[in-house]
């Protein structure tokens, strides 16, 4: 009787830590909404597009390529809303042909990096994703002008 009530405690406690550490696993705070937006064009000529459009939408590549289909980069830091913060986004996308070979499906996600107080507490800021934001649809816009076609919201 023993035996069986620490078999039946360890099963609870291993499904116990199991759900406990997937839960742990899958959160991350502030994660971004991504946004979706389909392009008439094959990835490696949207991933093109997409690159070029970074410098006029103000941002900096830093990694990624067509082969992967991810492209992550930053904009520069600009001063914060207080003194002696600073802000800066970073952007993440990533590219995938549809099955049907008609398009390039665009997954973008936008995060805002504030570091409250830059004097004292150096690369301590804290990341923010971003809703609902005018530079989603500014930088679809610029990758749709890159390849000639027409962004329809």
């Amino acid at each position: 009787m023993k035996l069986s009530f620490l078999f039946i405690f360890a099963l609870v406690l291993v499904a116990g830590c199991e759900d406990i550490s997937d839960t742990i696993h899958n959160y991350v705070p502030n994660k971004p909404e991504p946004s979706v937006h389909v392009f008439n064009a094959d990835p490696r000529k949207t991933y093109a597009a997409a690159k070029t459009a970074l410098e006029q939408i103000g941002f900096h590549y830093v990694s990624g390529g067509p082969a992967t289909g991810r492209l992550y980069a930053i904009s520069d830091v600009s001063a914060g809303d207080s003194q002696g913060s600073s802000h800066q986004y970073t952007l993440t996308a990533t590219f995938h042909a549809l099955i049907d070979g008609s398009g390039t499906d665009v997954t973008l996600s936008l995060t805002e990096v504030i570091e409250a107080d830059t004097q004292k507490h150096q690369g301590m800021g804290t990341e923010a994703g971003l809703k609902d934001t005018a530079l989603v649809n500014i930088y679809y816009r610029a990758i749709a002008q890159n390849l000639g076609l027409t962004y329809v919201r």
